[in-house]
């Protein structure tokens, strides 16, 4: 394509039918961040191709759609897919075509109209946060001193890293990456530096399977740096077209294609790709381990009622301390029943009291505490583990009875931190962390 595919976001040509073959008629492609739109013109070609036999009066009353087109310019092909009707208009006995508008899920950049794109091999994705979380480079930078000890010099070595393997059956790595661009009748010379969480089957699948997986990783960040991390997929790759040596067709390696997807996992487009520099995570992979890691994946339905409400709390807009509060009362009463049944307390499906669930966390942490019972914003530190979780039980109580009065909201947000805190050092060593960087690094959340 002459120009980069996610920087066109107006374009005029053709929409075929999923197959490439089937012409449907002259259309309008429209691609943000936030939406991907398909605009037709109701005219007799495209009623026919989207058998619509008369203009309804809703999209509602429309024939079931194809979730796949295929849109073709100068520019290039442009694969549509997760399709939907999103409005129309119809102007019978008048002198105006009629349109109709169609949204995608995803538009993926194609080499040919035939390529099938609709489901995939691979699948990258970058998340705020991932590069230095992770530790994986690409560029090296050294400096060269004068005998004054001034720099003289600087050297910068950019190469290609091998992806870090995580060994889950989703074939999922942490690939290190950098693209270089110049201008060199301007003087400018950029490296940008990337890290990408990949996934890899040898055979196709739908694009749904992957961004579970993405998701997970999402979690990870979120969980860790108790910040929403921002998620956007950047491209896909598909073991049926692969990367050819032009001079023999051979293949030589993968063959990846930008993409925009409407998909931003927990978040929105408006979530932030990147975090503040200040932002210090509990743990990073380093503390992990890539065992830590599998761990997480792996272990996903064991511990999701967990770490899903604590997660999902970062990404909330314009809510109600109540609202925080209920979720992480919610996570330690799903980690207090995880370690009630490993430690053989109850059976599946029995129960014990919330105070009871904080004392089984309380039981089986092995780390200094000190950092959930610091009191600030007026709110008061607590002596002890008892004294803190008689606090927090009174505001989730609070919080979750109507016959109670509403907690106070200063008082709310300190112990839903605390509790949330709590969490995530619990998990951290459940995970492998080792305690002094846990103790070291609860002291800056």
């Amino acid at each position: 394509m002459a120009e980069k595919f996610g920087d066109l976001e107006e374009r005029l040509g053709w929409a075929f039918l999923g197959d490439g073959q089937t012409r449907v008629g002259a259309a309008r492609l429209s691609v943000t961040r936030r939406t991907i739109f398909l605009e037709l013109p109701l005219d007799d070609e495209v009623s026919k191709a989207l058998g619509i036999d008369e203009f309804a009066a809703s999209v509602g009353e429309l024939e079931p759609l194809s979730e796949r087109f295929v849109f073709v310019d100068h520019h290039g092909r442009v694969g549509l897919g997760g399709c939907g009707y999103s409005k129309s208009t119809s102007h019978i006995g008048g002198d105006k075509t009629g349109w109709i508008q169609i949204r995608a899920q995803y538009a993926v950049e194609l080499g040919s109209r035939v390529q099938d794109y609709w489901s995939v091999s691979g699948m990258r994705s970058e998340i705020a946060g991932l590069a230095a979380w992770s530790g994986l480079a690409s560029v090296k930078t050294s400096n060269e001193l004068n005998e004054d000890g001034l720099i003289q010099g600087m050297s910068i070595s950019a190469t290609s890293q091998d992806p870090t393997g995580i060994g889950t059956d989703d074939g999922l790595s942490l690939k290190p990456y950098f693209s270089l661009s110049e201008s060199r009748s301007n003087g400018q010379y950029t490296i940008s530096e990337r890290v990408f969480v990949q996934t890899w089957y040898d055979d196709p699948i739908p694009w749904e399977q992957h961004l579970k997986s993405h998701q997970i990783m999402q979690d990870l960040l979120t969980f860790s740096y108790w910040k929403a991390c921002g998620q956007r997929i950047g491209s896909v790759s598909s073991s049926r077209y692969p990367l050819e040596k032009p001079s023999s067709g051979n293949a030589v390696g993968e063959k990846w294609r930008d993409v925009v997807v409407d998909w931003s996992g927990r978040g929105s487009d408006a979530t932030p790709m990147v975090l503040p520099g200040s932002r210090m995570a509990l743990f990073t992979l380093q503390d992990l381990g890539v065992s830590g890691v599998k761990r997480w994946i792996d272990e996903r339905a064991t511990w999701v009622r967990v770490v899903g409400p604590l997660v999902a709390s970062r990404f909330q807009k314009n809510h109600t301390v109540e609202v925080t509060i209920l979720q992480v009362g919610i996570s330690i009463e799903a980690l207090g029943y995880q370690i009630a049944l490993r430690k053989g307390l109850i059976q599946a499906g029995g129960k014990q009291s919330f105070p009871q669930y904080l004392k089984r966390i309380e039981e089986t942490i092995d780390c200094d505490l000190s950092p959930v019972f610091e009191g600030h914003s007026g709110v008061e530190e607590f002596s002890n583990f008892n004294d803190w979780a008689d606090a927090f039980n009174g505001v989730y109580k609070e919080a979750k009875h109507a016959d109670h009065p509403l907690p106070d909201p200063i008082r709310g947000w300190v112990l839903s931190e605390a509790g949330a805190l709590l969490v995530r050092l619990w998990m951290g060593r459940e995970l492998g962390v080792d305690r002094s960087t846990l103790e070291r690094n609860a002291r800056y959340q």
